[in-house]
């Protein structure tokens, strides 16, 4: 940390427009995304999720899973369960949501829950 260089890249994932991943520096987590059409790099320290929250200030942020040529998948471990199921009664989760209430009927012993990014053209 102290050499203020760049290390730990993680979460990396492409589609046919552009190359996304988090990255290390000191102690900051950055998300790098490269743009292949127009060669730019955008460069984030904070993550906001305005496709799953209305809000995004508190809310705990998804893990990365995995990806495949079409989307990404997330997940959030069991300890969120009881949170998220109260997020989809008040009004914090996107009312757009397609299993939004099976969401709020979630069993306090369910599985992690995984949610599906796809990718548009």
């Amino acid at each position: 940390m102290q050499l203020n260089k760049y290390n730990n890249i993680c979460i990396f994932f492409e589609n046919s427009s552009f190359i996304h991943f988090n990255i290390e520096k000191g102690n900051k987590l950055l998300m790098i995304v490269y743009n292949k059409q127009t060669h730019e790099v955008n460069i984030y320290q904070k993550r906001m999720d305005n496709m799953f929250y209305t809000i995004n200030d508190g809310v705990p942020v998804p893990h990365f899973g995995c990806s495949d040529s079409h989307g990404v998948y997330y997940y959030f471990n069991t300890d969120h369960i009881s949170w998220i199921k109260e997020a989809a009664k008040n009004g914090t989760l996107n009312q757009e949501l397609d299993k939004l209430e099976e969401l709020k009927s979630l069993d306090e012993d369910a599985n992690p829950v995984i949610f599906y990014y796809e990718f548009k053209n």
